[in-house]
């Protein structure tokens, strides 16, 4: 009986970790990641300012909520995933030249929109808040980059 019980739960634990990885791998494909890190995967350390546990959204509704790390430097942007998600979500770092930055207001709150050059159709949008600080670390004011870059 303890044996019939011990494989059921080893099944249903390879069953959940499978799936999870499915699942993760997928979201990488449909919110456009995938396609990103086929131009800007890095496995270098990143040097510059992090923000942790930070939130943003690409395309078809893919919402990284409070697991993305954001990276900024005078060079470009990062982008990282938390242990848990990173499965199919290769590191990004992404040159400043690469990226048109578009404010939007929204009803709810007030967002910035990172559109990627090469990828066109594929944006992360953030919230006005970080954006400030990733500009910051990049030794600028949001109001001094646009959409020219």
């Amino acid at each position: 009986m303890e044996s019939m019980q011990g494989a059921i739960f080893l099944g249903s634990l390879v069953l959940f970790v499978g799936l999870w990885f499915f699942v993760v791998h997928m979201i990488a494909r449909f919110s456009g990641w995938r396609a990103l890190g086929e131009l800007y995967s890095t496995n270098d350390p990143f040097r510059g300012e992090l923000f942790r546990f930070s939130s943003g959204t690409m395309q078809r509704g893919a919402s990284y909520s409070a697991c993305l790390n954001v990276g900024s430097s005078v060079r470009g942007l990062s982008l990282g995933l938390l242990f848990l998600f990173r499965p199919g979500h290769p590191s990004l770092f992404i040159p400043w030249d690469e990226i048109r930055i578009e404010s939007k207001p929204t009803r709810w709150i007030a967002t910035v929109t990172y559109q990627f050059v090469r990828r066109p159709g594929i944006s992360l949008t953030v919230t006005r808040r970080l954006a400030e600080k990733v500009a910051r670390a990049r030794g600028v004011r949001l109001d001094e980059v646009g959409s020219s870059e």
